[in-house]
């Protein structure tokens, strides 16, 4: 009995010991996958990725080949995780690669702008881009001041800025030039018509001041070449105001003053001219010409008939006229009276026979009229 129970416990000593050699090689063929380090890289030149290898994870145990998802390659940036699998066991490990943008975008500006005001303000408005570039998509461009912008008189820098969604950012610069080239608005007053002044061959003409405006502030008073209320000579005139801004632009206006001489002139035809007829023919009469004087030169006058004409007996009025360079006239007479030579009985001297009377006549109606 003793025996039997022996051979029982050496039977159980040996079980045992051959399933812990069993576990033991079963625990040893176990596969086990190491992944490499995470890797982190910056994108490639001009690409929004990076072409990257990485090794294969490092195996122990009972493992066969392997193989990793997403493969080796173009990895876009941002985190990507990769998974390494046995092919026959499915052991598993896992790492991760960080691509980051690191390239900066590249942004162009125009050239340096200069330009004239918009009509009628002292801005302008202007228009313009600045195109950004990057490597990965989703570029902003920033400019300050906007394009559309009003822009003041004189030169304004402008600075635009391109940042991509990783926040690299470019910068560019360039210059809004903004020149005054509207000239001033002169407002003159209308056109100026009246009789010159008594007695003279001008007249005082006097006009409202002109007014300046100008799209920019700084415009000059506006000055004329003639001064109101001067002596202006009978004629047209013509007068031209101007002002001047702040740039140097000058604004004119013009306007005429015409001074029409509306005064006749004065005219002394002389005395009454008398001469004896002999022999019934007309008698040549010769007399002084007539007086005349007028406001303005020029004036001129003439009889009708004119001196040194053949008269017939009797009484012949003669009409001066004196007419300015302007067509105002004015007229005077005087009478040349032919009188027939008679003798007087008894004295055997000529006397006028009624020629004195008809003067008188004469002379009566014309104060009347």
């Amino acid at each position: 009995m003793r025996r039997r129970k022996v051979s029982c416990a050496v039977e159980t000593f040996a079980i045992t010991a051959v399933a812990l050699i069993l576990s033991a090689s079963v625990i040893a063929a176990q596969c086990v996958l190491t992944c490499t380090a995470n890797i982190t890289s910056s994108t490639d030149t001009d690409a929004c990725s990076a072409d990257l290898m990485y090794d294969f994870p490092d195996t122990s145990g009972d493992c066969s080949t392997q193989s990793c998802d997403p493969p080796q390659g173009q990895f876009p940036v941002g985190t990507t995780t990769v998974t390494c699998t046995d092919d026959d066991t499915n052991a598993t490990c896992q790492f991760t690669i960080t691509v980051n943008d690191t390239q900066s975008p590249t942004i162009t500006c125009p050239m340096n702008v200069t330009g004239g005001t918009d009509p009628d303000v002292c801005t302008a408005v202007r228009e313009f881009s600045a195109p950004g570039l990057d490597n990965c998509p989703n570029v902003q461009v920033m400019c300050t001041p906007t394009s559309g912008s009003s822009f003041p008189l004189g030169t304004t820098t402008v600075t635009c800025t391109a940042t991509d969604a990783s926040g690299n950012n470019a910068s560019c610069a360039f210059t809004e030039t903004v020149n005054d080239t509207q000239a001033p608005t002169v407002k003159c007053s209308g056109n100026i018509t009246q009789s010159n002044d008594p007695g003279l061959c001008s007249a005082a003409v006097t006009f409202a001041a002109p007014t300046a405006a100008d799209n920019c502030p700084g415009v000059g008073t506006a000055m004329c070449d003639h001064t109101s209320g001067a002596s202006v000579p009978v004629g047209t005139t013509t007068v031209t105001c101007s002002a001047t801004d702040a740039a140097g632009l000058m604004g004119m206006c013009s306007f005429t003053e015409t001074v029409q001489d509306t005064e006749p002139p004065t005219i002394d035809a002389g005395p009454d001219q008398r001469r004896l007829l002999i022999d019934s023919k007309p008698v040549e009469v010769v007399f002084p010409p007539p007086t005349f004087g007028d406001n303005c030169p020029g004036a001129s006058a003439a009889c009708v008939p004119p001196s040194g004409s053949l008269f017939p007996g009797g009484i012949t009025t003669v009409t001066c006229t004196a007419t300015d360079t302007s067509g105002n006239s004015a007229s005077d007479t005087l009478l040349v009276i032919i009188a027939h030579a008679v003798p007087v009985l008894g004295t055997g001297m000529l006397v006028l026979l009624c020629a004195g009377l008809a003067a008188m006549a004469v002379r009566r109606l014309r104060a009347r009229s």
